[in-house]
């Protein structure tokens, strides 16, 4: 039998600001690396040196006047290098909005489409650059995957895409995630960052204003509560923005930030956590809700976008403009026994129905209608 060969476009797990698209890219490969028909490669193929010198190189470019521009015309060139020294692929899978030169049939994979719902939530040269490229990118695609319901209904009502053209993959929690966690381990890991477990609220999410991080400590800030015994975590790297959220992180009593952690550590500290708040104002999909509630962890999150769509009534949802309804749905949570152990069974739930493994099913399935058509 001869194998369909693909190339996946993993760049982004090479990227120093950890994030959703990082994520999808690494557990999409790994879950569809194996299969009986299309032999998947894995493109950029770093070693251990040269990563450290072309992240650098990277991180360089990400910092200059044209950063978007450069980057794309650095990507571009090796990628077209590594295509034209292996045999000659049959799809190019592209997981970062962008295309790359490439003569064969193309997927494109779309996380969401904020910088045209809510383009003050980015980088002005952000915008510029994805209404430069991406619709180009979009029209190329012989097929597109979206990561919810949501963002299909957006790319067919904003650029009038053919429905039979987008298949949703909906995301996974993270493989390497355990729940029989060592207690001695656990406890140890709490001790050394100072909190307890079940006594604290977890927030993962980069620190930019479209996380709406403000308002979720502003409706913490009004809890009526010791916050030393009950203190907010929020886990996440600096994104775009975020002098106003860090000062108001640094200045709110009980509220604790841990910019770098292992997934080792995430993976204790949704394990520990008493709830998860995720009050955003816009997602794709919102990996946070799923990966707490496959921990049977309460989530309260927005009644927007995917969030709604990821969440339905398996979760506590909340405007994320009101802070008020947020600081009573949290009381709710902390003091209503009966409400808690309700939406911790609803949480469990619900986290059995996504998985990597069924988003790699799904992906193979797209590879095979366009190597078929």
């Amino acid at each position: 039998m001869k194998y369909k060969r693909v190339v996946l476009n993993s760049s982004s797990i090479y990227n120093s600001i950890i994030g959703g698209i990082n994520r999808y890219s690494f557990e999409l490969f790994k879950s569809i690396s194996k299969n009986n028909e299309f032999l998947i490669s894995r493109y950029p193929t770093f070693n251990s040196f040269e990563d450290k010198k072309k992240l650098k190189y990277l991180d360089f470019l990400r910092n200059l006047p044209l950063a978007y521009f450069l980057k794309k015309y650095y990507e571009e060139k090796k990628f077209k290098k590594f295509t034209s020294s292996e045999d000659k692929f049959d799809i190019y899978h592209e997981t970062n909005f962008i295309f790359k030169p490439f003569n064969n049939k193309k997927i494109l994979t779309v996380y969401d489409l904020s910088w045209i719902s809510n383009p003050e939530f980015h980088p002005k040269k952000r915008v510029l650059f994805m209404e430069k490229y991406f619709e180009k990118s979009l029209r190329q695609a012989s097929a597109i995957i979206a990561i919810s319901n949501y963002v299909k209904k957006d790319i067919i009502e904003i650029f009038n895409i053919s429905e039979k053209k987008i298949f949703v993959t909906h995301l996974g929690c993270t493989s390497s995630f355990r729940k029989d966690l060592k207690e001695s381990h656990v406890q140890n890991f709490l001790k050394t960052k100072n909190l307890k477990k079940n006594s604290f609220l977890l927030l993962i999410s980069t620190l930019e204003p479209r996380k709406n991080i403000i308002n979720t400590i502003k409706a913490y800030n009004n809890l009526s509560l010791d916050k030393s015994e009950l203190p907010l975590v929020i886990v996440g790297t600096p994104g775009w923005k975020y002098d106003k959220i860090l000062e108001l992180i640094n200045s709110t009593k009980g509220v604790v930030h841990f910019k770098n952690i292992t997934d080792e550590e995430l993976n204790i500290l949704l394990f520990s956590q008493k709830f998860c708040v995720f009050n955003s104002f816009s997602e794709g999909f919102g990996l946070p809700i799923i990966e707490s509630m496959n921990f049977s962890k309460p989530v309260i999150t927005s009644n927007n976008s995917s969030m709604k769509e990821i969440a339905q009534n398996f979760a506590i949802l909340n405007d994320p403009n009101d802070v008020e309804g947020l600081t009573k749905k949290m009381t709710q949570l902390i003091k209503d026994d009966d409400s808690y152990r309700l939406y911790s069974e609803k949480s469990l739930k619900r986290s059995a129905d996504f998985s990597w493994d069924n988003c790699g099913k799904k992906t193979l399935d797209v590879y095979r209608t366009v190597s078929e058509n």
